[in-house]
């Protein structure tokens, strides 16, 4: 089966003061569609950087991100961010929810490339899917972390994308939520065929996906620690 994404001596630099932090530093791998990478590394490893690469968000020094063998940065940013719109979801640790509108309307507001009607159907199937569709005019604020964080994974695949790319998902939520959010990923990823890369400190999260390797120095490798989370 064809490469959907692949990444090629991927490095990212800092300037810190007197000195340069590499953020990420030649990193190689490649994904296939509805594969399931998760990536695990202490906090500074690099894991936010090489997300941000990846997602069309932070172009990297050296390098290139391929997309079905076309590297994503060459070409203009107009380009570039109707690329991020259509084949990127992203799933961030802290929800960034519009507290002034219902869930159904910040799932909805997410489909800026549909039409309206389509933009709100699609919502509601999503929130149907995920169990939600009772709460759909309810506010951010009269919903758990668990089911903030799944009104995020739903406004992620609103435009149906190609690539998930989860950072810290389970960041801010409690054991038992954090075991919802790790089996939806497993559905989404199974059902639907979409590639999914997840980046966390959190070893049993990380079980979640098809392949492992860990982050430390901006560097990939296949071993790390092997207790629960790192720190």
């Amino acid at each position: 089966m064809n490469k959907l994404i692949e990444v090629r001596n991927l490095t990212k630099c800092y300037q810190s003061h007197d000195y340069q932090v590499r953020a990420v530093e030649g990193i190689n791998f490649s994904l296939k569609k509805g594969d399931f990478l998760s990536i695990v590394g202490p906090s500074g490893a690099g894991k936010s950087t090489l997300l941000h690469s990846l997602g069309g968000i932070l172009p990297p020094d050296k390098g290139e991100v391929l997309y079905q063998n076309k590297n994503i940065y060459n070409q203009k940013e107009n380009k570039l961010a109707n690329w991020r719109n259509k084949t990127i979801g992203f799933v961030f640790q802290f929800y960034y929810l519009i507290e002034e509108l219902n869930i159904l309307e910040n799932i909805a507001l997410a489909g800026l490339k549909m039409k309206k009607k389509y933009s709100f159907q699609r919502a509601a199937q999503l929130l149907e899917y995920f169990g939600l569709i009772e709460r759909k005019n309810s506010y951010p604020s009269q919903l758990s972390g668990g089911q903030k964080q799944k009104v995020a994974i739903a406004r992620a695949l609103l435009n149906k994308p190609s690539i998930v790319l989860c950072d810290e998902p389970t960041g801010n939520l409690d054991h038992e939520s954090q075991e919802r959010i790790k089996l939806l990923l497993e559905k989404i990823n199974k059902d639907d065929k979409v590639t999914i890369i997840l980046v966390t400190h959190n070893i049993k999260l990380a079980e979640s996906g098809k392949q492992m390797v860990f982050i430390e120095g901006g560097r990939l490798t296949e071993e790390g620690g092997k207790n629960e989370s790192i720190s």
